[in-house]
This record gives structure tokens, C-alpha cells and sequence, in this order.
């Protein structure tokens, strides 16, 4: 069943809204990631953050600052393999990874379907995201979802990943093992109150 199968001996992956009890766990994830991984996600040479950056990543602060984790289920026991993460303003900036092992299954763009979904609900009008201009993959992904890619000016190693998102639409979301193909929206207060039962 691949990466989202749903059997006791197949490995069930969830996209949720992360926890505070997730601290530890998404500072593994970060430190299993791979030199050039990490490089991606941090924009440069970056040691594993402590759990202090972790806190600040997961923000749980459900208006303003999201982080939306990839856990991979193995009957009872669960491993993060993504995250992405979401700053709101009228323009919220983005970022995310994908573990090493399941890059290329499809994470990634469910990763960053739901970051528009979530940002929607919040009344973000744009998202965008700094990428170094050596991440093809990430560029690739961004543009097969409608996002631009612009260069700043006097910066050859960084590019700017944009994209409107629109007024007043409901785009949904739906945390599942479904989700990537299949999302539905959390109705109003949710998010948070998922936050609150950590």
C-alpha cells in the first residue's frame, strides 16, 4: 500500500497539526535528516535545532503560527518523516522538509497543500517561502502547484517560491491518512483545540 497504506503491517502516514509533546521527536527528525537535507531546509549550514527552536517551530498558536507534521504509523508507534511550517501575515511565509527515504512519494505536495489550506482558513491572502536556487526539487513542486519563482535582486543563491491565494475561498483541509488525496476542512476552533489536547 506504499506510504499511505492503512494495514497493521503497512506504515499509515498522518498529516496533523504538531503538539508541544512533539518536541523531542521532530528534534530526532531533524537530526536524522541528511547534510544536504538540512541544508535545504535551514538555507545553509545549520546544526539540529534545540528544543527551544523546536517550540518556536511548533508555535501552537493556532491563528498566527502552525506547523503541520508527516508521521508515519507502525501499529502503535510513530516516527515524524515531514513537517512544514507556517508564519501568518497578509502574506505568510512558508517552509518545510520531507525526510531522505520517502522524498519523491508525494509528502512534500501534500505537505504544502495543506500549509494553503490552513493559511486560506486564516485569511492569508499570499504564501511564500525562500529556497536556495540549487533545490530543484522544491522549485519543481512549486510550480507544478501554480506558485512563481522570482530571484531577488543581486542574490544568485536564493530564489522566492510565491503565490495568491484566493479571497475568501475555503480550500480544505481534513487531518487524515487520506489527506493527500482527499482533503476536507477542519471546521472553525479545531486546529486549536487539537493543540489543546496534547
Amino acid at each position: 500500500m506504499g506510504l499511505f497504506g492503512s494495514d497493521m503491517t503497512t506504515p499509515t502516514t498522518i498529516l496533523r497539526l504538531a503538539i508541544r509533546n512533539d518536541a523531542a521527536d521532530l528534534q530526532s527528525y531533524f537530526g536524522s535528516l541528511s547534510k544536504a537535507a538540512r541544508y535545504n531546509r535551514f538555507l545553509g549550514h545549520a546544526a539540529t535545532p534545540t528544543l527551544d527552536d523546536i517550540n518556536r517551530i511548533i508555535g501552537c498558536d493556532g491563528d498566527n503560527f502552525f506547523c503541520v507534521v508527516a508521521t508515519q504509523r507502525y501499529g502503535l508507534a510513530q516516527q515524524i518523516i515531514g513537517e512544514a511550517v507556517c508564519s501568518i501575515a497578509p502574506s505568510a511565509e512558508i517552509a518545510l522538509s520531507v525526510d531522505d527515504s520517502v522524498q519523491g512519494c508525494g509528502l512534500g505536495r501534500a505537505l504544502l497543500m495543506s500549509l494553503e489550506s490552513l493559511a486560506a482558513q486564516r485569511a492569508a491572502c499570499e504564501l511564500h517561502g525562500t529556497i536556495l536556487s540549487s533545490n530543484d526539487r522544491i522549485a519543481v513542486l512549486a510550480r507544478s502547484l501554480g506558485y512563481t519563482l522570482e530571484r531577488p535582486e543581486g542574490d544568485w543563491t536564493h530564489r522566492v517560491i510565491r503565490k495568491a491565494l484566493p479571497v475568501s475561498a475555503v480550500i480544505p483541509f481534513r487531518s487524515s491518512p487520506a489527506m493527500a488525496a482527499s482533503p476536507w476542512p477542519y471546521l472553525k476552533g479545531a486546529l486549536r483545540a487539537a493543540a489543546g489536547r496534547a
